[in-house]
């Protein structure tokens, strides 16, 4: 308790005995024990407090509602190739090569 041992409490209750007597001994126990609940409860708040303000400098994850329902990676769309074009020398051009095609007489 406070780091003080029983024998050290058990000093100072006597001394409190009779430097206050008997008489007013409740009155001031009450009054000490309610200045300690009022310090219990201060702690307490700041505790509180201190923890609130580091949960809200956090901040929340950027999630959608209907993620739950979707697929974690949807599947990517199939890749074609570009459309072929024909020039007017008659070479077939595509997006990966460039070939001549037959010129027939």
């Amino acid at each position: 308790m406070l780091g003080m041992s029983w024998g050290e409490v058990l000093v100072i209750a006597i001394v409190a005995l009779v430097v206050i007597g008997p008489e007013k001994m409740p009155e001031v126990i009450r009054g000490v024990a309610k200045v300690v609940r009022q310090g219990q409860r201060l702690v307490n708040e700041m505790r509180d407090s201190i923890r609130l303000d580091e949960l809200e400098s956090m901040s929340p994850p950027q999630v959608r509602p209907t993620a739950i329902f979707e697929e974690p990676n949807p599947p990517a769309p199939p890749q074609t190739e570009a459309p072929t074009a024909v020039a007017k020398t008659g070479e077939t051009q595509s997006a990966d090569s460039t070939t001549k095609a037959p010129q027939g007489s």
